[in-house]
């Protein structure tokens, strides 16, 4: 059979409040029904309660004793079952983004990657290779000047050096040089004459060439001149033009203080 009280207290719970009413109930007895009492005792308990307006049942050492009990029996009761799960609460708002972050320290170099393949070969360069000749067939020219006094009473001429940007392949033989004076007339080699050009086509404002020619055009001539040729700069006496480049001869006919000349050139490689 349920019993509240045994429930909530349970057996010790039930022995303090017993051992309290028992107390209390010798509390009373002791202030008014024992008989060895004396009537002043009575009389004083009387008077006290008077005092202070209502009866004091319990001496100190009951009270403290019921304190100590209460104590005791405070949730001495058995835990009760666990319950039910409340439901699930609803999500909360998504809080507010948070500030950006320092920048962390920049971490160690990588290590070297693996050597990669060779590429391939590249075109040809235009208008000619890297460190190459001159191409087939490709132009290029030049300026050259002789100036100054003759010394030598015999040496009637002066020599212009010309190098040229691009090297040739080949040297250019006599036989292939020609000379174009200030008229626009082309020497002849073998017939010692001025003719019509034919492999010169060009000026001393744009010289040209045909193809395996070095041509030498006259723009200003200075003392009595016989005619320009060119020889070889590492051979003495060799006509003609090396692959680097060569040497301009201004002859003249006769002693002249002032013998001298310029102009310009083309070559056109074969």
């Amino acid at each position: 059979m349920y019993n509240p009280l045994r429930n909530r207290f349970g057996i010790p719970g039930v022995i303090s409040v017993a051992a309290l009413v028992f107390a209390m109930l010798g509390g009373a007895y002791a202030a008014t029904g024992n008989p060895l009492a004396s009537n002043s005792a009575k009389r004083h308990h009387k008077k006290a309660k008077h005092r202070k307006g209502k009866a004091s049942g319990l001496n100190a050492m009951q009270k403290k004793e019921v304190k100590k009990i209460a104590k005791s029996v405070q949730g001495a009761g058995p835990q009760g079952a666990k319950g039910d799960a409340g439901p699930a609460g609803s999500a909360g708002n998504d809080g507010a983004q948070g500030a950006t972050g320092d920048a962390g320290a920049t971490g160690p170099a990588g290590s070297a990657g693996p050597k990669g393949d060779t590429g391939a070969t590249g075109p040809d360069g235009s208008p000619w290779t890297d460190g190459g000749v001159l191409p087939s067939e490709s132009t290029e020219t030049g300026v050259w000047i002789a100036d100054g006094e003759i010394t030598h009473p015999f040496l009637f001429q002066r020599t212009a050096a010309v190098s040229f940007p691009i090297a040739l392949e080949d040297p250019i033989d006599e036989e292939h040089v020609r000379y174009v004076n200030p008229a626009g007339e082309e020497e002849d080699p073998v017939a010692e004459e001025f003719v019509t050009p034919v492999h010169c086509l060009g000026s001393a404002e744009s010289p040209s060439a045909s193809s395996g020619y070095f041509c030498i055009y006259g723009a200003i001539l200075g003392g009595a001149v016989l005619g320009v040729k060119s020889e070889l700069p590492y051979q003495e006496g060799a006509q003609g033009a090396g692959t680097s480049g060569t040497l301009i001869l201004l002859i003249g006919l006769e002693e002249s203080s002032a013998l001298s000349g310029r102009g310009a050139w083309a070559v056109t490689a074969p």
